[in-house]
């Protein structure tokens, strides 16, 4: 499994400056997050929401495994791992546990399917061990 960059949409651009469309397609939520380096998030899944991480400023380490790998003997448990870099956007799907690491200081923008109330969000996540980033 290779974790694949998503297509942004379509940029607009003129004299003044340019406009990127992120996503061309619906979404139930739209959120901003800042990370501080050093800092470890997600280490989790969605039972049925998905999200698209477009990297603002910063860069993440993003490791994802299907879910039906968590319980799987140490030497069958097979990641995929990328670095993410400013101005690029990855999909996790659901039933994909995942976990993003920040070297440093970093801005992004989730948008997910699926409304992002804390209470909705929180009853569609299951959390796990955190999946292992190996230098490459």
């Amino acid at each position: 499994m290779t974790i694949e960059l998503s297509k942004l949409g379509e940029r607009f651009e003129d004299w003044r400056g340019h406009i990127q469309n992120l996503l061309e397609q619906p979404c139930g939520g739209v959120s901003v997050i800042f990370t501080k380096a050093g800092a470890t998030r997600s280490s989790h899944f969605h039972r049925h929401d998905h999200h698209y991480l477009w990297v603002m400023s910063g860069s993440m380490r993003y490791v994802e495994m299907p879910v039906d790998l968590l319980d799987a003997e140490p030497g069958r448990r097979r990641t995929s791992q990328r670095r993410i870099l400013a101005g690029e956007m990855v999909f996790t799907g659901p039933m994909l546990a995942h976990t993003t690491y920040f070297d440093e200081d970093t801005w992004l923008v989730s948008m997910s399917k699926n409304a992002r109330s804390h209470v909705e969000h929180e009853a569609d996540l299951v959390r796990c061990e955190p999946l292992r980033w190996v230098d490459e």
